[in-house]
């Protein structure tokens, strides 16, 4: 085990320690060659963290209900994250919903939700040159206000605090 947990550190620290010194080295290439270089670096240093971790495990579906309301939040995050509305939609109850997802996850079916309005909020804040209010409209919201309160109480930083500092908290 011992051995096992010392390959699985100095990997991606050997790959880190690479991809530094590639960065220091910048003049030595092109600048197309140096960026393709640190992204093919940054890759191998993404793989072995992921591997040092273990395998991935997920969460198996409870129930034919849990899949459903997955993808019927996957679809619809952007037009509504009301578990009323997508219990309506599907059939169910929020009971049901929500019973469902904690027996999958351990959240809430509305905590889930809103997990995924706010996972769509990251990613356009950080990679798109979305204003926070277009952001709002992109995920249904009616208010800028309302989109900024529903950020920070998740987060506990503004969206534009966000996209200028981001933090693996946030």
């Amino acid at each position: 085990m011992t051995i096992n947990r010392s390959i699985s550190t100095r990997r991606p620290r050997t790959a880190l320690a690479h991809l530094a010194h590639e960065y220091r080295v910048m003049a030595a290439l092109p600048l197309s060659v140096h960026a393709d270089v640190l992204r093919a670096l940054l890759s191998v240093l993404v793989v072995r963290l992921a591997q040092g971790r273990g395998p991935v495990t997920r969460p198996a579906p409870a129930s034919r209900t849990f899949a459903r309301f997955h993808a019927a939040v996957e679809r619809d995050h952007a037009v509504t994250r009301r578990v009323e509305d997508h219990a309506a939609a599907l059939g169910y109850s929020p009971r049901t919903l929500t019973r469902a997802r904690l027996a999958a996850t351990g959240r809430t079916a509305e905590q889930y939700a809103d997990d995924r309005v706010l996972l769509g909020a990251k990613r356009l804040l950080w990679h798109s040159g979305l204003t926070a209010k277009e952001v709002a409209d992109r995920l249904g919201f009616t208010d800028a206000g309302d989109f900024t309160k529903f950020f920070r109480l998740r987060t506990g930083v503004t969206p534009g605090t966000f996209r200028e500092h981001p933090s693996p908290a946030a």
